[in-house]
């Protein structure tokens, strides 16, 4: 599930084919092509669960000391920090460890991530061509139905280079909505911006990671993945990233 919008990013945009991509992503060329061979019948991604912890009996024994080295490292100075070599040739000199140096380099990679600090905030100038970004926010407005009135949701996506906007009321804020509205816009605009920029929407984002990292939601990610285009999520809390294009309901 995280690598079905790589994959259809690298494969449209990029025109990756099927055998790069499943060298560089570590999926089978069968699983790739189930990504990119998804229809309107069968917009399911293919899912796998793991019912266990995957099986490591070469390295396992050993995860608790490379943790520790990584930790170590990061109040150590840079040139005395472990490398992924650095750590195999320990294991084998110190353990007698008989793993691959590719088995070790492959853990530190996925454990570094794990322990990384959150990265310094970057400020960068909001200039964009024509198609490349689109802001969406949700907002309120009362209105009055039938004599009555409501507190309606409204969907609006903004064009970040003409300043062109779509909008469309709902009764919630909720998936179907928060799809339904992403249709709409683009059928109005006649095409799909490359970037499209939110705050951190639960229905969206599942969980959100180091900086700029997020773990979306199944049928988000889902959507991005067949319209091909990019999410990209604000810093929770700050003021500063999508004040470019604000949706004003008169």
């Amino acid at each position: 599930m995280p690598d079905i919008y790589s994959i259809r990013q690298l494969h449209e945009r990029q025109g990756w084919p099927v055998r790069r991509m499943a060298r560089e992503l570590h999926y089978s060329r069968k699983t790739v092509r189930k990504y990119l061979n998804r229809t309107e019948a069968a917009p399911e991604a293919p899912t796998y669960v793991r019912t266990q912890p995957a099986p490591a009996p070469q390295l396992g024994p050993y995860h608790p000391v490379i943790r520790q080295w990584l930790e170590a490292d990061r109040t150590a100075p840079r040139k005395q920090r472990h490398t992924s070599r650095r750590i195999w040739q320990r294991l084998r000199d110190e353990y007698g460890a008989t793993v691959s140096e590719s088995t070790v380099r492959h853990y530190v990679a996925r454990l570094r991530r794990e322990l990384q600090p959150e990265t310094v905030p970057v400020f960068f100038d909001l200039v964009f061509d024509p198609g490349e970004a689109a802001q969406v926010d949700w907002g309120e407005a009362q209105i009055v139905l039938a004599g009555h009135e409501y507190t309606a949701q409204i969907f609006c996506m903004r064009l970040a280079y003409s300043g062109a906007a779509f909008v469309q009321v709902f009764p919630h804020q909720r998936l179907e909505a928060f799809l339904a509205a992403h249709v709409a816009a683009f059928d109005f605009f006649g095409g799909i911006p490359h970037h499209i920029i939110y705050d951190n929407l639960t229905t969206a984002v599942h969980r959100i990671l180091h900086g700029r990292g997020r773990e979306l939601t199944a049928r988000f990610a889902e959507f991005a993945a067949h319209y091909v285009y990019e999410p990209i999520f604000a810093t929770p809390a700050s003021g500063w990233e999508k004040g470019y294009a604000k949706c004003v309901i008169m």
